[in-house]
């Protein structure tokens, strides 16, 4: 069973849960913390978040949250490397995952050849 369809069988069982993260080798957990701490002892450091439908309007925005290719995506529209340099240390203080160190660092060397 993928991490996708876990997540969702699992939602779907506990009925008062809101939320669970996933880490990239199957396991769920309920705590965002929880998972990022098993997540440090993989390859891929990567924590996905699974949100029940009806409560993700709750969610507040991040740029950072979710996986590779969405923060890739935000990211891109950025071009204060302040700002850049700020998500960095956030990362650092939270998921701490290499490959969000190494995007956000490539689009501020982006940035900098553009100037």
């Amino acid at each position: 069973m993928d991490i996708i369809t876990k997540a969702h069988k699992y939602l779907a069982e506990h009925p008062n849960v809101s939320q669970v993260f996933a880490t990239t080798d199957g396991f769920l957990f309920l705590r965002m913390d929880h998972a990022r701490t098993h997540a440090q002892s993989l390859e891929d450091t990567e924590v996905l978040e699974f949100v029940r439908a009806n409560k993700k309007e709750e969610k507040t925005f991040d740029t950072l949250h979710g996986n590779l290719q969405e923060v890739k995506g935000r990211i891109a529209n950025i071009t204060d490397i302040g700002i850049l340099e700020a998500l960095i240390l956030q990362e650092e203080g939270e998921a701490n995952r290499k490959s969000v160190h190494k995007l956000l660092a490539n689009r501020i060397e982006e940035l900098k050849k553009q100037n």
